[in-house]
């Protein structure tokens, strides 16, 4: 009793996904909350004293951070005894919103038209909220980019990329028990973003922006990659065998080709060459059961010299030449055809002595029944609390990931300039090094990439 404690509270982000929903992205998930960095109240320090039943209390009220997101309390209390020891002990507390926002929609659509994405809004046990009041939006996302001078100290111009968002659909949806199917209208092909809002009692807002790409016949435009490459999307995270993965391939070029090369797991490789229109490609790969655990798909994207950019003799770089790049895209295949469900049944309380039936039952992953063999141990819980517990999955040991091996090279953008054709005469070392002085030609010396 009468002891000194003091109290220590940090926040720190926490990870929630609610069960049960698969295919819906939430708000919660700091990649389509458009929160950005994890927002809390400073670190709570507080000195009291121990009551005559040597205990201690702290408050503390949750409803002023200034997000809702998901954290976790970590909260310290150190005690001093008589004789000066400390004893420290640590409870985390977990703080869920109180509700969350989720969207399901396709990322992949083939042909403009009619696009139906499920709305949902449940609280942290998992249950649907209803009654909630929503905004929904659809929106058309556009990059531009534009071609800026730098400073003096660089000499060069660069290109800066803007992004664009132009509000096409706004109304507003009551969340309801079950998922609601919104239909909603595209017109051109491109990239729209289906965005969903809600503020809760605390006036803090609550958003998911869940994007995907329609096809079509209109151009479209995409965010400049960081380096001299193209992205790949796909849509879906991850495949089961059997299924077709589609690939967007997001080129920089309006019109060009790209070839597609499949790394197969037995070290041959699959060549197809795929057709870019309107700043991007489409390309379709058979997902089979050999390909897990990942499959490496490469594209090498080609597009031939510009018709009205021909060379110019006293220019330092060929604006028009042809260009070729490289982007990888690795595609996760799950072992559903290597896993085999099994279902026990049996009674839950049984007393010594007792002879109980126990019932197994094998499937495969759509369901149909197998026929196998299992081993079948019954093991005292005490026993195996007494050792460090082990995965049981052994899939992790037989199915490992392979590296790529696949190397490409253009020897079209080692060489820097412009050649000529006409012979120059000979002379002494002098006259060899002060050649192409007068016609400003330069040849590159050091074709090390």
């Amino acid at each position: 009793a009468e002891r000194p404690v003091k109290w220590r509270a940090a926040q720190f982000p926490h990870v929630f996904t609610p069960p049960g929903r698969e295919g819906f992205l939430f708000s919660t998930d700091a990649r389509f909350s458009g929160d950005g960095k994890f927002k809390s109240t400073a670190v709570l320090e507080r000195d009291q004293r121990t009551d005559a039943g040597g205990a201690a209390r702290m408050t503390f009220d949750t409803a002023i951070e200034p997000t809702a997101q998901p954290r976790r309390y970590s909260i310290e209390a150190t005690v001093t005894g008589d004789d000066g020891i400390e004893v420290r002990n640590v409870q985390n507390v977990i703080a869920l919103p109180p509700f969350v926002l989720g969207v399901k929609t396709p990322r992949y659509v083939e042909r403009p038209g009619a696009v139906t994405p499920e709305l949902i809004a449940i609280d942290g046990k998992g249950d649907p909220v209803v009654g909630l009041e929503m905004t929904l939006r659809l929106i058309k996302r556009n990059w531009i980019s534009t071609l800026q001078a730098s400073d003096f100290a660089q000499g060069a111009a660069k290109y800066v990329t803007q992004t664009q968002d132009d509000v096409l659909i706004e109304r507003k949806v009551t969340s309801a028990k079950e998922a609601q199917k919104v239909e909603l209208a595209t017109r051109d092909a491109g990239v729209y973003v289906v965005q969903l809002e809600a503020y809760d009692r605390l006036k803090r807002r609550q958003q998911v922006s869940v994007d995907f790409f329609v096809g079509g016949e209109t151009p479209v435009t995409f965010a400049r990659p960081p380096a001299e490459s193209a992205t790949i999307t796909t849509d879906k995270d991850k495949y089961a065998p059997g299924e077709v993965a589609t690939l967007i391939i997001q080129s920089p070029f309006q019109n060009a080709r790209a070839l597609a090369i499949v790394e197969q797991p037995s070290g041959v490789y699959d060549y197809e060459f795929v057709d870019i229109a309107n700043g991007f490609g489409r390309y379709a790969l058979p997902v089979r059961k050999e390909q897990t655990p990942k499959l490496a798909v490469h594209f090498l994207i080609m597009r031939g010299r510009l018709k009205d950019a021909p060379p110019q003799p006293t220019a330092s770089f060929d604006q028009g030449k042809p260009v070729t790049i490289a982007a990888t895209k690795w595609i996760e295949v799950t072992p559903v055809k290597n896993i085999v469900n099994v279902k026990i049944e049996h009674p839950a309380k049984a007393r010594p002595g007792d002879a109980i039936e126990v019932a197994l039952r094998l499937s495969d992953d759509a369901g149909k029944p197998l026929a196998g063999e299992a081993t079948f141990w019954m093991v005292d819980q005490a026993v195996l609390s007494l050792a460090k517990e082990r995965p049981l999955d052994p899939l992790p040991d037989f199915i490992v990931e392979r590296e790529t091996k696949m190397a490409a090279r253009d020897t079209r953008n080692m060489a820097f300039g412009v050649i000529p054709l006409e012979e120059i005469a000979g002379g002494d070392g002098d006259e060899l090094q002060e050649w192409g002085t007068e016609n400003n030609i330069s040849v590159r010396k050091n074709f090390t990439p």
